[in-house]
Parts: structure tokens; C-alpha cells; sequence
């Protein structure tokens, strides 16, 4: 306990609610990294969204303000093994505010499962223009409807103008 605490800080000093949050990722994606957009309202960790004194009965922590930017979390994921439908990464500081100024943020508790397709507001960090052949497939798609829409609306519009 003593190392991993020098590591992650003082995992038993007072801190705002800890709250929990669950992605699924495709498998390709473990060992990588990856960019999760907090939502603004996430489960309380105490009581797993069912009420109690550390959400004041609500279920819920708020993470910020409504007018406040998403929170993005970068994070990387370990390898996946074969057995295992996902992890659950503790992020220290990346919780709930307590009402007290002299108390810093709780953990987020983030659940990473395996799943056919990334949960929405989660992303492949791309580093060093690397795409796997589905990324590449898929981006070259989009490429060629984008550019077929492009065509479209040139001739249209050389077709209004008297051109064509």
C-alpha cells in the first residue's frame, strides 16, 4: 500500500465523492490510448446511483456547471486479455467537488468494457498518423461521399448559373 500510494497520492486522505462511469471500447483499442468526454451528472460511487449522505440522496455527483466546457480525460488503457470483459480504472482528481474549499476532488471509477463500437463521446488518441484498417477503410469512405457531395454541388451549381 505504501509504494502504490506514492504513486497515486494518499489514496485515504479526505476527498470529495468518488463517482463511477461505464465506456465500451473495441478490443483493438486496449493498449492504447484514449479520450472520454466526462458527462456533466455521473453515478455517486457510495451508493451506485441509489442515494445516500455522500450525493445527498440523489444518486447523482455533478462534475461542473452547465455552462462550464466537457471535462476531457485522457487515459490509457492497459492490453486486453483474452478472459477478461474489460477494467475498471480508479483516476484520482477526476470526481466529484466537495462543498469545502480545503478538500480536493474524489476518483473516477471508469469501467472500460469490450464492446463492437466505442461508446459515444469516446476516442482513439491517434498518435504518429497510425490508423488500424478499419479506421482506414472508414475514413476513406467518408473521403469518397464527401467528395462525390462536392461534385454534386458543383454541377448543380454551374447548372443554375447557365454553365452547363
Amino acid at each position: 500500500m505504501g509504494v502504490l500510494g506514492k504513486v497515486t497520492g494518499d489514496l485515504d486522505a479526505p476527498r470529495g465523492p468518488d463517482v463511477v462511469f461505464q465506456i465500451t471500447v473495441p478490443e483493438a483499442w486496449f493498449g492504447r490510448n484514449i479520450v472520454v468526454i466526462l458527462p456533466r451528472n455521473l453515478h455517486c460511487a457510495a451508493c451506485e446511483g441509489g442515494g445516500c449522505d455522500a450525493c445527498d440522496r440523489s444518486g447523482a455527483i455533478t462534475l461542473r456547471d452547465r455552462d462550464d466546457e466537457p471535462e476531457k480525460v485522457r487515459v490509457s488503457l492497459p492490453a486486453a486479455e483474452s478472459s477478461s470483459p474489460g477494467v475498471c480504472l480508479r483516476i484520482p482528481e477526476r470526481g466529484g467537488v466537495p462543498q469545502g474549499d480545503e478538500l480536493g476532488p474524489g476518483h473516477l471509477l471508469l469501467t472500460v468494457k469490450k464492446g463492437e463500437q466505442a461508446s459515444r463521446d469516446v476516442s482513439l488518441v491517434h498518435e504518429g498518423g497510425t490508423l488500424s484498417a478499419t479506421e482506414r477503410h472508414q475514413l476513406m469512405k467518408r473521403s469518397v461521399i464527401m467528395a462525390v457531395g462536392l461534385i454534386l454541388l458543383f454541377l448543380g451549381m454551374l447548372k443554375l448559373s447557365g454553365w452547363l
